[in-house]
């Protein structure tokens, strides 16, 4: 009988010290399992890998194994900024992850989840600014002058 996939990522994934409000954080792989026993199991390093790439083809997850760092893959949904500050913070934080391809996830991430929030927001078309949105400005170039 098989295990069937993992539905969350991990506790360690999700509150440990290092986490940032990107939803991603330096993991290294003694570093987690040093975590996991003091939580009060003992994992092997090969269950942990196993567990980590679960949580990876579960769409949970994207890892980088250069960097040592693990992206939540659907942090944004569920923790989307609510004001153009938090915004602004959550997107300079962004640029500190190391990983180019969890680096772009997350910023887009981010950028859709914000372009949302506007859209739901604002009767003006998502411009916070009060102006109508340019259908001729691509919304990347919009979100970059907040």
């Amino acid at each position: 009988m098989s295990t069937p996939p993992p539905t969350q990522p991990p506790r360690t994934c999700a509150f440990c010290p290092h986490q940032t409000s990107t939803g991603c954080l330096p993991l290294k792989e003694d570093y987690a399992l040093a975590d996991l026993k003091l939580g009060g199991t003992d994992w092997s390093a090969a269950k942990y890998r196993k567990a980590l790439a679960a949580l990876e083809a579960a769409d949970l997850i994207l890892m980088d194994a250069d960097t040592g760092e693990i992206l939540v893959t659907r942090w944004w949904q569920d923790n989307s900024p609510n004001n153009e500050s938090w915004f602004a913070g959550a997107r300079k934080q962004c640029q500190g992850i190391k990983s180019e391809k969890l680096r772009n996830a997350a910023t887009d991430s981010l950028g859709a989840c914000w372009a949302d929030f506007l859209a739901r927001r604002s009767p003006t078309g998502g411009n916070t600014l009060g102006q109508r949105a340019s259908p001729g400005i691509p919304l990347d170039e919009r979100l970059r002058s907040l």
